[in-house]
Protein backbone atom coordinates (compact mmCIF):
# COMPACT_ATOMS: atom_id res chain seq x y z
CA UNK A 1 0.00 0.00 0.00
CA UNK A 2 2.81 2.40 0.88
CA UNK A 3 4.67 1.55 -2.31
CA UNK A 4 1.56 2.26 -4.36
CA UNK A 5 1.07 5.59 -2.58
CA UNK A 6 4.56 6.82 -3.48
CA UNK A 7 4.16 5.60 -7.02
CA UNK A 8 1.01 7.70 -7.39
CA UNK A 9 2.71 10.73 -5.88
CA UNK A 10 5.64 10.28 -8.23
CA UNK A 11 3.36 10.08 -11.29
CA UNK A 12 1.38 13.12 -10.15
CA UNK A 13 4.52 15.15 -9.52
CA UNK A 14 6.21 14.45 -12.85
CA UNK A 15 2.93 15.11 -14.69
CA UNK A 16 2.44 18.42 -12.91
CA UNK A 17 6.02 19.44 -13.69
CA UNK A 18 5.89 18.42 -17.36
CA UNK A 19 6.20 20.48 -20.53
CA UNK A 20 3.58 19.90 -23.25
CA UNK A 21 5.25 19.73 -26.66
CA UNK A 22 3.16 19.84 -29.86
CA UNK A 23 3.27 16.54 -31.73
CA UNK A 24 3.67 18.45 -34.99
CA UNK A 25 6.96 19.86 -33.71
CA UNK A 26 8.19 16.41 -32.67
CA UNK A 27 7.14 14.95 -36.01
CA UNK A 28 8.39 17.64 -38.40
CA UNK A 29 11.36 19.37 -36.75
CA UNK A 30 13.71 18.13 -39.50
CA UNK A 31 11.33 19.36 -42.20
CA UNK A 32 11.20 22.73 -40.44
CA UNK A 33 14.96 23.01 -40.87
CA UNK A 34 16.01 22.36 -37.27
CA UNK A 35 19.11 20.37 -36.47
CA UNK A 36 18.86 17.95 -33.55
CA UNK A 37 20.90 20.32 -31.38
CA UNK A 38 18.66 23.28 -32.25
CA UNK A 39 15.59 21.14 -31.62
CA UNK A 40 16.78 20.16 -28.13
CA UNK A 41 17.62 23.79 -27.32
CA UNK A 42 14.19 24.87 -28.57
CA UNK A 43 12.56 22.32 -26.26
CA UNK A 44 14.67 23.56 -23.36
CA UNK A 45 13.61 27.17 -23.81
CA UNK A 46 10.06 26.02 -24.53
CA UNK A 47 10.16 24.57 -21.03
CA UNK A 48 10.64 28.06 -19.60
CA UNK A 49 7.28 29.31 -20.79
CA UNK A 50 5.13 29.84 -23.83
CA UNK A 51 6.24 33.42 -24.40
CA UNK A 52 8.50 36.12 -23.07
CA UNK A 53 11.68 34.12 -22.63
CA UNK A 54 14.31 35.58 -20.29
CA UNK A 55 17.53 37.16 -21.48
CA UNK A 56 20.55 35.09 -22.65
CA UNK A 57 22.36 35.40 -19.27
CA UNK A 58 19.23 34.18 -17.48
CA UNK A 59 18.77 31.32 -19.94
CA UNK A 60 22.46 30.50 -19.51
CA UNK A 61 22.03 30.22 -15.76
CA UNK A 62 18.89 28.09 -15.97
CA UNK A 63 20.31 25.65 -18.55
CA UNK A 64 23.89 25.69 -17.24
CA UNK A 65 25.21 26.71 -20.65
CA UNK A 66 27.78 29.29 -21.65
CA UNK A 67 26.24 32.64 -22.54
CA UNK A 68 28.02 32.51 -25.91
CA UNK A 69 26.39 29.14 -26.68
CA UNK A 70 22.97 30.48 -25.71
CA UNK A 71 23.42 33.54 -27.92
CA UNK A 72 24.56 31.37 -30.84
CA UNK A 73 21.54 29.08 -30.50
CA UNK A 74 19.14 32.01 -30.15
CA UNK A 75 20.65 33.66 -33.24
CA UNK A 76 20.12 30.46 -35.25
CA UNK A 77 16.48 30.20 -34.16
CA UNK A 78 15.88 33.88 -34.93
CA UNK A 79 17.47 33.52 -38.38
CA UNK A 80 15.27 30.51 -39.15
CA UNK A 81 12.18 32.38 -37.97
CA UNK A 82 11.27 30.31 -34.90
CA UNK A 83 11.56 33.02 -32.26
CA UNK A 84 11.14 36.78 -32.42
CA UNK A 85 13.24 39.16 -30.28
CA UNK A 86 11.65 42.23 -28.73
CA UNK A 87 13.19 44.93 -26.59
CA UNK A 88 11.42 46.74 -23.76
CA UNK A 89 12.34 49.13 -20.94
CA UNK A 90 12.12 48.21 -17.28
CA UNK A 91 11.32 50.59 -14.41
CA UNK A 92 14.96 51.70 -14.32
CA UNK A 93 14.94 52.54 -18.04
CA UNK A 94 17.17 49.58 -18.82
CA UNK A 95 16.66 47.82 -22.14
CA UNK A 96 15.53 44.23 -21.68
CA UNK A 97 15.49 41.69 -24.50
CA UNK A 98 12.75 39.10 -24.55
CA UNK A 99 12.13 36.31 -27.05
CA UNK A 100 8.74 35.14 -28.28
CA UNK A 101 7.61 31.98 -30.09
CA UNK A 102 5.52 33.79 -32.72
CA UNK A 103 7.44 32.27 -35.63
CA UNK A 104 7.23 28.76 -34.21
CA UNK A 105 3.46 29.04 -33.85
CA UNK A 106 3.15 30.30 -37.44
CA UNK A 107 5.12 27.32 -38.73
CA UNK A 108 3.10 24.86 -36.65
CA UNK A 109 -0.12 26.44 -37.92
CA UNK A 110 1.09 25.92 -41.50
CA UNK A 111 1.93 22.29 -40.78
CA UNK A 112 -1.47 21.79 -39.19
CA UNK A 113 -3.11 23.20 -42.34
CA UNK A 114 -1.08 20.83 -44.54
CA UNK A 115 -2.09 17.86 -42.41
CA UNK A 116 -5.73 18.89 -42.56
CA UNK A 117 -5.46 19.25 -46.34
CA UNK A 118 -3.96 15.78 -46.52
CA UNK A 119 -6.73 14.28 -44.41
CA UNK A 120 -9.38 15.96 -46.56
CA UNK A 121 -7.78 14.62 -49.73
CA UNK A 122 -7.65 11.10 -48.33
CA UNK A 123 -11.23 11.28 -47.03
CA UNK A 124 -12.35 12.29 -50.52
CA UNK A 125 -11.03 9.03 -51.92
CA UNK A 126 -7.43 9.73 -52.76
CA UNK A 127 -5.49 6.64 -53.77
CA UNK A 128 -2.43 7.89 -51.95
CA UNK A 129 -1.90 6.85 -48.37
CA UNK A 130 -1.46 9.55 -45.77
CA UNK A 131 2.19 8.63 -45.33
CA UNK A 132 2.96 8.94 -49.04
CA UNK A 133 1.00 12.19 -49.24
CA UNK A 134 2.95 13.76 -46.37
CA UNK A 135 6.26 12.50 -47.76
CA UNK A 136 5.54 14.14 -51.12
CA UNK A 137 4.63 17.39 -49.41
CA UNK A 138 7.83 17.24 -47.35
CA UNK A 139 9.96 16.49 -50.43
CA UNK A 140 8.64 19.54 -52.27
CA UNK A 141 9.10 21.91 -49.34
CA UNK A 142 12.61 20.63 -48.61
CA UNK A 143 13.57 21.05 -52.28
CA UNK A 144 12.42 24.68 -52.31
CA UNK A 145 14.23 25.47 -49.06
CA UNK A 146 17.40 23.81 -50.34
CA UNK A 147 17.40 25.74 -53.63
CA UNK A 148 16.42 29.03 -51.99
CA UNK A 149 19.06 28.50 -49.29
CA UNK A 150 16.71 29.51 -46.47
CA UNK A 151 13.50 28.52 -44.68
CA UNK A 152 10.34 29.39 -46.58
CA UNK A 153 8.11 32.17 -45.33
CA UNK A 154 4.51 31.42 -44.29
CA UNK A 155 3.27 33.07 -47.51
CA UNK A 156 5.61 30.92 -49.60
CA UNK A 157 4.45 27.80 -47.76
CA UNK A 158 0.86 28.79 -48.44
CA UNK A 159 1.56 29.33 -52.14
CA UNK A 160 3.21 25.92 -52.58
CA UNK A 161 0.35 24.28 -50.68
CA UNK A 162 -2.08 26.02 -53.04
CA UNK A 163 -0.26 24.54 -56.06
CA UNK A 164 -0.40 21.04 -54.63
CA UNK A 165 -3.85 21.11 -53.03
CA UNK A 166 -6.17 23.63 -54.64
CA UNK A 167 -4.72 23.73 -58.17
CA UNK A 168 -3.85 20.04 -58.28
CA UNK A 169 -0.30 20.26 -59.67
CA UNK A 170 1.61 17.05 -59.06
CA UNK A 171 4.71 17.25 -56.83
CA UNK A 172 6.84 16.14 -59.80
CA UNK A 173 5.59 18.99 -62.00
CA UNK A 174 6.07 21.56 -59.22
CA UNK A 175 9.64 20.34 -58.73
CA UNK A 176 10.20 20.51 -62.50
CA UNK A 177 9.07 24.15 -62.51
CA UNK A 178 11.50 24.82 -59.66
CA UNK A 179 14.32 23.40 -61.80
CA UNK A 180 13.44 25.81 -64.60
CA UNK A 181 13.57 28.77 -62.21
CA UNK A 182 16.90 27.65 -60.72
CA UNK A 183 18.46 27.24 -64.18
CA UNK A 184 17.53 30.85 -64.88
CA UNK A 185 18.68 31.99 -61.45
CA UNK A 186 15.23 33.26 -60.55
CA UNK A 187 14.34 32.37 -56.96
CA UNK A 188 10.83 33.75 -57.02
CA UNK A 189 7.52 31.94 -56.55
CA UNK A 190 5.70 34.39 -58.83
CA UNK A 191 7.99 33.36 -61.69
CA UNK A 192 7.42 29.68 -60.93
CA UNK A 193 3.68 30.34 -60.76
CA UNK A 194 3.83 31.77 -64.31
CA UNK A 195 5.60 28.63 -65.53
CA UNK A 196 2.97 26.38 -63.94
CA UNK A 197 0.16 28.51 -65.37
CA UNK A 198 1.69 28.31 -68.85
CA UNK A 199 1.89 24.52 -68.57
CA UNK A 200 -1.69 24.33 -67.33
CA UNK A 201 -2.94 26.39 -70.29
CA UNK A 202 -1.09 23.98 -72.59
CA UNK A 203 -2.66 21.00 -70.78
CA UNK A 204 0.76 19.82 -69.58
CA UNK A 205 0.33 17.56 -66.55
CA UNK A 206 3.40 15.30 -66.30
CA UNK A 207 7.17 15.70 -66.51
CA UNK A 208 7.26 13.85 -69.85
CA UNK A 209 4.61 16.19 -71.21
CA UNK A 210 6.70 19.14 -69.98
CA UNK A 211 9.74 17.89 -71.91
CA UNK A 212 7.72 17.23 -75.07
CA UNK A 213 6.07 20.63 -74.74
CA UNK A 214 9.47 22.34 -74.52
CA UNK A 215 10.84 20.38 -77.49
CA UNK A 216 7.86 21.44 -79.54
CA UNK A 217 8.27 25.10 -78.64
CA UNK A 218 12.01 24.98 -79.36
CA UNK A 219 11.36 23.39 -82.75
CA UNK A 220 8.87 26.13 -83.64
CA UNK A 221 11.34 28.77 -82.50
CA UNK A 222 14.00 27.67 -84.99
CA UNK A 223 12.22 29.40 -87.85
CA UNK A 224 11.25 32.46 -85.82
CA UNK A 225 13.27 35.71 -85.94
CA UNK A 226 14.41 35.10 -82.39
CA UNK A 227 15.83 31.68 -83.09
CA UNK A 228 17.78 29.46 -80.71
CA UNK A 229 21.40 29.14 -81.73
CA UNK A 230 22.72 25.59 -81.66
CA UNK A 231 25.60 26.52 -79.41
CA UNK A 232 23.46 27.86 -76.61
CA UNK A 233 23.14 25.67 -73.53
CA UNK A 234 19.97 24.34 -71.99
CA UNK A 235 19.69 27.22 -69.53
CA UNK A 236 19.77 29.74 -72.39
CA UNK A 237 17.13 27.76 -74.26
CA UNK A 238 14.93 28.02 -71.20
CA UNK A 239 15.42 31.78 -71.16
CA UNK A 240 13.77 31.89 -74.57
CA UNK A 241 10.94 29.63 -73.44
CA UNK A 242 10.23 31.18 -70.04
CA UNK A 243 10.63 34.93 -70.14
CA UNK A 244 10.70 36.98 -66.94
Amino acid sequence: MTENKWEKRFLFDITRDSTPVPNLLLKYFHQLGLSEGEFVFLLQIFMMGKNGLPSPPEISEILSLEVAVVKQNLAALIEKGFIVPENSMDAEKTTISRYYFDGLYDKLMDLWAYEMAGKTEIAAGSEKSRVVYEQEFATVFRAFEKEFGRPLSPMENEKIAEWLDELGYSPEVVLESLKRAVLRGVYNLNYIDKILLEWKKSNVRTVNEVLNHEKGRMAKGKSAPRKITAGKNHAKNLEDLYEL
